[in-house]
């Protein structure tokens, strides 16, 4: 089994790059006090995060960031989901989208060794219900699950069990970021 270092204070991050790895990794969590930069890329936010966490661990370590957009409204929020969502909030969100309800979550997996900063990315395409639907999840990765519903499901990921998302998650709708670091990882 293959150990996979991961930086984030996130159990649902976790849970969900576990459930795409499945038994060939064992992510060991670690917390590290990251600066959060202000940046314009969901991606370059990820790359600047893993160079800071490499730094401080001195070992290959993984960082994850992730953005939601909504193209009807010019990409935001973009790599500021998580501020906009601690301010303005989920419910307000789907008051100011329009009738274009298509959205992406674009995940951005940054993995940082002696070599440089790897990126790995995961685009969700999806839609916007009209109101929260589904319950709070205690080891969710965000607020944006009960209001998401992924192409192809007819749930918000909120509204799945747990063994739903997974098999969601693992059906090859998306080339996963977890899916793109393992095959990388078994190439060098």
């Amino acid at each position: 089994m293959k150990t996979l270092l991961y930086a984030t204070g996130n159990p649902g991050k976790v849970d969900s790059l576990q459930s795409v790895l499945g038994s060939e990794f064992h992510i060991d969590q670690i917390e590290l006090d990251l600066i959060e930069p202000q940046l314009d890329s969901v991606d370059e936010i990820a790359r600047d995060k893993a160079r800071q966490a490499f730094s401080q661990t001195k070992k290959p370590v993984a960082v994850q960031d992730s953005g939601f957009v909504i193209p009807s409204l010019g990409g935001f929020p973009g790599p500021y989901t998580k501020y906009v969502l601690g301010t303005i909030g989920v419910e307000r969100i789907l008051r100011l989208v329009g009738e274009e309800r298509y959205c992406f979550f674009h995940e951005c997996l940054a993995y940082a060794d002696e070599t440089g900063v790897h990126l790995f990315q995961t685009h969700i395409p999806g839609s916007l219900t009209r109101t929260v639907q589904g319950p709070a999840k205690e080891r969710e990765s965000s607020a944006l699950w009960r209001v998401f519903v992924p192409t192809g499901q007819r749930k918000t990921i909120s509204e799945m069990s747990d063994s739903e998302r997974v098999h969601w998650r693992q059906s090859g709708s998306t080339d996963h970021y977890g899916v793109q670091l393992a095959r990388w990882l078994s190439e060098e």
